[in-house]
């Protein structure tokens, strides 16, 4: 059973998005559509969301689009490019175990060409990727500085 995609959304009524951010400082404007106007936050700017996560950058329409930066509460920062809510394009990655990642992204997931660093277990990966794994061709190093290239 197929299950059928959602429809794209492309803009985001303030209203709405209020009911998870607690603050935005930036600006809303008049947007239209399909005959109807209704207030976005647009631009640049910083929201805090309520559940503790931070977003600090370009806003379209009401959706994260552009670059920015998002804190989750936990402390884990992805810096990079957004497009239309959605994590996708170059970025980077640090979590709060110091690991970090450097490169594609599509849908917040490691996809396209890209480097990870684990400096707690000495391992550090470039190469491909596919939807958050390790996948097609890349060099895995090791502390011990010894390295397997290959395909995964």
């Amino acid at each position: 059973m197929d299950i059928e995609p959602l429809p794209k959304v492309t803009f985001l009524p303030a209203q709405l998005t209020e009911l998870v951010i607690e603050n935005w400082t930036g600006e809303k404007i008049d947007y239209e559509k399909n005959g109807q106007i209704c207030k976005v936050y647009h631009g640049q700017g910083r929201c805090q969301f309520k559940d503790g996560h931070e977003y600090k950058g370009e806003l379209r329409h009401g959706l994260l689009h552009g670059k920015g930066q998002f804190t989750w509460s936990d402390g884990t920062i992805y810096r990079g490019e957004f497009r239309e809510n959605e994590i996708t394009g170059n970025g980077n990655y640090q979590w709060t175990d110091g690991s970090t990642y450097k490169g594609k992204v599509l849908n917040g997931l490691r996809h396209g060409q890209g480097k990870y660093i684990n400096v707690k277990e000495g391992i550090e990966y470039t190469g491909d990727w596919e939807q958050g794994m390790r996948h097609g061709t890349g060099d895995l190093k090791y502390k011990n500085n010894s390295v397997y290239g290959g395909s995964w």
